[in-house]
């Protein structure tokens, strides 16, 4: 489903490179996402949430899941709390990130089709670095990808523009010969501050509804990712 501004259409460029974020973008995190929030919740006597409740939570580290578990649960979280909880988060997560996630539809094929079409690949998430490698790596992603950045591998993050223009610096691509793939609010925001367009996938964790989120271009199966990016070349 594409959703072209005629901006874009007026402005032919060469697309080099293609940033992806992960949670909601390439891979369904959510249910491993969910199941580490529901632990820490009950480790403090909280009622667990919903799967529906908790994937709108993602995206922006687990210091937010859990402070937003927290404040739709009872009382705010405290600082003593996020300390223990923090820890527990990423300890469970890291032991169940690849139980119940799993790559969306088609994601391999493209990437592979993206490769040889000569385009650069990265991956741009506020997942920490040891996070997001170890779930690359079980999912047999890793090679795809000429530059992953986690939360922690620059000094700012999404949606801070340095984030992904860390990422391309390290591919050797200006902003204007890339596009940003994201499911969320955040990505478009980092792609509008770097000066890249943007595709929005539908299938994600956003707080809005998708064709309010203001990218470029929407798809909803990656079968569309290259076509759409033809689209804004």
């Amino acid at each position: 489903m594409l959703n072209s501004r005629p901006e874009q259409q007026q402005k032919r460029t060469l697309m080099r490179a293609i940033v992806f974020d992960l949670d909601g973008t390439l891979i369904d995190s959510a249910p491993d996402l969910h199941a580490a929030l529901n632990f820490v919740l009950r480790l403090e006597d909280r009622r667990p949430v919903s799967l529906e409740t908790a994937q709108p939570m993602i995206g922006g580290g687990a210091v937010k899941m859990i402070t937003e578990g927290f404040a739709v649960t009872g009382d705010p979280v405290t600082e003593a709390q996020m300390t223990k909880l923090h820890k527990a988060f990423l300890e469970f997560y890291e032991a169940e990130c690849h139980h119940r996630s799993k790559p969306y539809p088609r994601v391999f094929e493209v990437l592979e089709q993206l490769r040889g079409d000569g385009y650069k690949l990265g991956v741009c998430t506020n997942k920490l670095g040891y996070l997001t490698d170890k779930v690359l790596a079980g999912f047999k992603m890793t090679g795809y990808f000429d530059s992953i950045a986690g939360a922690d591998r620059f000094t700012t993050r999404k949606p801070d523009a340095g984030h992904l223009l860390g990422v391309l610096d390290e591919l050797g691509v200006a902003a204007e010969d890339a596009v940003m793939v994201g499911d969320s609010e955040t990505d478009v925001a980092t792609a509008r501050a770097t000066g890249c367009p943007v595709i929005a996938v539908t299938f994600g964790y956003p707080t809005l509804p998708p064709d309010q989120l203001g990218a470029d271009a929407l798809i909803s199966h990656y079968n569309e990712l290259p076509g759409a990016i033809n689209a804004l070349r």
